[in-house]
């Protein structure tokens, strides 16, 4: 009977237990979606980055030459009108000027400079005109310059959208103000024909402008904005109008007006007849007609030559200043001399707050004698051990810190900060509290000492539970995790301490089982059990492998 009941009210628990299991939020782990995929990160010796700077500049400096002579093979013929088509008695009255019936007719001289070959290309260029302004550029209808039957669609348009209760076809601000100069050559006496096929894009006769789409009730309003368009050629084939709709970014900019296509000899004098018709000047705006051949990189653009330039002029300059210090002064990759500790003259102030921290400091010694509660955590070191030890490879303690400094510096930044450093303001808190530290002329009183140590031993402690609670969760080897943030790079008082690492690791790298056996017995770690077993494992030697990897491949510290 109690077994009939007890297996019934097993049942539900069971059931509900699955259903959790079921219906759980959480997200199936990937290593993608957790970021944890392998990376690689270059370290950045001396070789490597004089190579890439190097690099740079056999790659810019032979771009920008060609850039640059490409750029000078191109010949340009800019002339400036807007002023001098003005007669001399209305200058002082631009706008009147270009807004009365007065004749616009004007007359300029060109020199050709240089030979020109065909095809010369003729632009007009217009400086000041934002062409970019946010209500210009939306007043158009892209349906009405597509499609014959949405020719009503102009509700985007306004002010230029209806003439006389009728659609304006094309409507908007951006046709209404199409420029209208017109340029007329002679060479020789003889008009030269400027072609004006195939000046816009390709995409837009064929897509953007409709093959059945003409201009209706177009420049018919009260204010006249610019060039009228032939009522009986669609859209698609107003090359000009097309070539216009195509708003520029900026306010200084240029447009294909044709091509001419024939050479021009060195010293021909072209006569330009030109309409001075486009109101530039209530904008105080500039005109500008521009005759130009062009490269295999475009028309002319020193720019693009000398910036080239000066980015591998400058990479080759910064290569030659590190290859001079590197060879004047070479440091080699992984020397523990260039440590804070060991330049710091001071450096015994840090060792003794290495020996606050550790479980058997000689300079707690006397304290923990003192009490039966700290002798069975702090056990004093052999009497011949120093504290600061000044070999090729630093210390175990130091090892120890540095390496509890990088592992949970991610993950919990709040709880273990620099272990070596108080004067750190790049992070918050601190892994020694002041109290603790000790210098050769002061030592603390055995209260603060001993609440010192256990705050000490409490954070460091709480960091290898977060780690480990981490690594259980997201199924992660944490010591993997150490040395990928060893790897990583952190900085340690201006020493790159991962190119430290990374140094000693290519040249130390060996196979050590009984450290990777006993730690496998202490999981989660705690402070004492790291350092007692490595100091076990290898009683007397400076080179300790720690931590070890799961295959058996370990780091020498």
């Amino acid at each position: 009977m109690s077994s009939n009941t007890a297996s019934s009210s097993g049942g539900p628990e069971s059931n509900d237990s699955s259903s959790n299991r079921r219906n759980s939020k959480r997200p199936k782990y990937s290593r993608f979606t957790q970021q944890e995929l392998p990376a690689c990160k270059p370290i950045l010796t001396p070789k490597w980055v004089i190579s890439a700077f190097m690099l740079v500049s056999i790659i810019f400096v032979p771009i920008g030459v060609a850039s640059l002579f490409a750029s000078r093979d191109v010949v340009e013929i800019i002339d400036r009108y807007e002023t001098e088509c003005i007669p001399e008695r209305f200058r002082n009255d631009k706008v009147g000027f270009i807004q009365g019936p007065v004749s616009k007719s004007c007359s300029r001289n060109i020199t050709v400079t240089k030979r020109m070959k065909q095809p010369i290309y003729v632009y007009y260029q217009l400086d000041n005109f934002y062409q970019n302004h946010r209500r210009y550029v939306q007043s158009r209808s892209d349906k009405q310059l597509r499609d014959a039957g949405s020719e009503r669609d102009v509700s985007s348009c306004k002010p230029e959208d209806n003439a006389n209760g009728q659609p304006i076809v094309p409507c908007g601000l951006i046709a209404w103000s199409l420029f209208n100069d017109t340029y007329n050559f002679t060479l020789n006496n003889k008009q030269v024909a400027v072609n004006k096929q195939g000046i816009s894009w390709k995409s837009d006769r064929e897509h953007k402008f409709g093959k059945n789409v003409f201009p209706k009730n177009f420049q018919n309003g009260t204010l006249k904005g610019g060039k009228s368009l032939n009522e009986s050629i669609p859209l698609s084939q107003q090359e000009d109008l097309i070539v216009w709709m195509r708003t520029a970014a900026l306010p200084t900019f240029r447009k294909l007006y044709g091509k001419i296509e024939v050479d021009l000899e060195k010293n021909d004098l072209i006569v330009v007849n030109l309409e001075n018709n486009y109101n530039t000047y209530s904008f105080n705006g500039k005109k500008k007609l521009v005759l130009s051949t062009t490269s295999w990189l475009g028309g002319k653009n020193d720019f693009l030559g000398i910036a080239y330039l000066t980015v591998g002029g400058l990479c080759f300059f910064l290569a030659m200043v590190f290859t001079v210090v590197y060879l004047v002064k070479p440091r080699r990759l992984g020397d523990p001399t260039y440590l804070s500790w060991n330049r710091n003259p001071k450096a015994r102030n840090i060792c003794c707050t290495l020996q606050v921290l550790s479980p058997h400091s000689a300079a707690i010694r006397s304290i923990g004698r003192r009490s039966s509660t700290e002798n069975s955590l702090l056990s004093p070191l052999a009497p011949n051990e120093r504290c600061f030890q000044s070999s090729a490879l630093i210390s175990l303690r130091e090892q120890w810190l540095a390496l509890v400094k990088y592992m949970f510096r991610t993950t919990i930044q709040r709880e273990v900060i620099f272990a070596l450093s108080i004067r750190s303001k790049s992070l918050g808190n601190q892994l020694i509290p002041k109290p603790c530290l000790l210098t050769s002329t002061k030592v603390v009183e055995h209260s603060k000492a001993k609440n010192c140590i256990r705050i000490a031993r409490e954070r460091v402690e709480k960091a290898l539970q977060y780690s480990y609670r981490d690594r259980r969760n997201k199924k992660r080897d944490m010591r993997s995790l150490w040395i990928q943030r060893i790897n990583a790079g952190t900085r340690l008082h201006g020493v790159n301490y991962g190119n430290f690492m990374h140094g000693l690791t290519k040249e130390n790298i060996q196979l050590n089982r009984k450290v990777l056996s006993e730690l496998s017995m202490h999981e989660p770690y705690s402070f004492k059990s790291l350092v007692d077993i490595s100091r076990n494992a290898f009683p007397g030697n400076k080179n300790v492998v720690f931590p070890p990897k799961k295959d058996g491949i370990s780091v020498v510290l």
